[in-house]
């Protein structure tokens, strides 16, 4: 974030894309895009691509787990 707050979108943008790479997200990144401090990231070309990413690799992680605690008859 140091990046963003010295105008320095590219490079910010490039941070936030080596996380998407990640996988093991919490819940509370979802909500993340809604940060004040993004406002000026939400312009870049690659943003939306970027954050739907890390939606999709979140929610594809939750239904695995899932799936596991059904067939494990916990849920």
């Amino acid at each position: 974030m140091k990046n963003l707050k010295e105008g320095k979108l590219g490079e910010s943008m490039e941070q936030l894309k080596l996380f998407s790479n990640g996988g093991n997200y919490i819940y509370w990144f979802l909500y993340i895009e809604d940060e004040p401090i993004l406002k000026s990231l939400k312009n870049h070309s690659d943003f939306e691509k970027t954050m739907q990413k890390i939606k999709d690799k979140f929610w594809a992680k939750h239904e695995r787990i899932k799936e596991a605690l059904v067939d494990e008859g916990l849920i």
